[in-house]
């Protein structure tokens, strides 16, 4: 079984918190767009408490890479199980079609990444068509509503403005 490292977890360092559009394309390595494959339990912390912690390792099938060059056409997403409570939709159903802003997992080697930044209300995006939905309940900063007002195709070139 799979021993939790003693400090950071999944965390990418630095941990930080984006604001606008550009910092978040910035912060971020890699900016994926994918289908879910399968969301499978993971590890368990604590099995024993009342609420324990529970890693939901959710496989992606890259369809196409905005920023960053990941090797293999699949990454692996560890979450923890309750992160998304109160979306309309959770993203890591099998068969989403989603937008990802990603970074290397310290802990793990690939196809092991995680989600860009201190929390995820700003990294997960469930897509219609050229339509971005964020798929989180709620975002203090206000950053998924600013995403979610631009279609695929104009953060495609924000990417590329920003990334050249």
């Amino acid at each position: 079984m799979w021993t939790p490292p003693t400090e950071g977890g999944f965390a990418a360092e630095p941990l930080d918190i984006y604001y606008t559009v550009e910092e978040l394309i910035r912060g971020s390595d890699f900016i994926v767009i994918g289908t879910v494959e399968q969301s499978v339990v993971g590890e368990v912390f604590d099995d024993s408490s009342k609420y324990p912690t529970i890693i939901v390792h959710t496989t992606l099938v890259v369809e196409e890479e905005l920023k960053g060059s990941l090797l293999g056409g699949e990454v692996i997403v560890p979450t923890q199980e309750l992160e998304f409570v109160g979306a309309e939709q959770d993203w890591r159903v099998a068969g989403n079609r989603v937008l990802l802003f990603l970074d290397p997992s310290r802990e793990r080697d690939e196809p092991f990444q995680i989600l860009a930044g201190l929390n995820h209300w700003h990294t997960t995006y469930l897509l219609q068509g050229d339509d971005i939905e964020p798929a989180t309940a709620y975002d203090y900063t206000g950053l998924s509503e600013e995403v979610a007002a631009m279609t695929v195709s104009e953060l495609r070139q924000m990417v590329e403005r920003i990334s050249s």
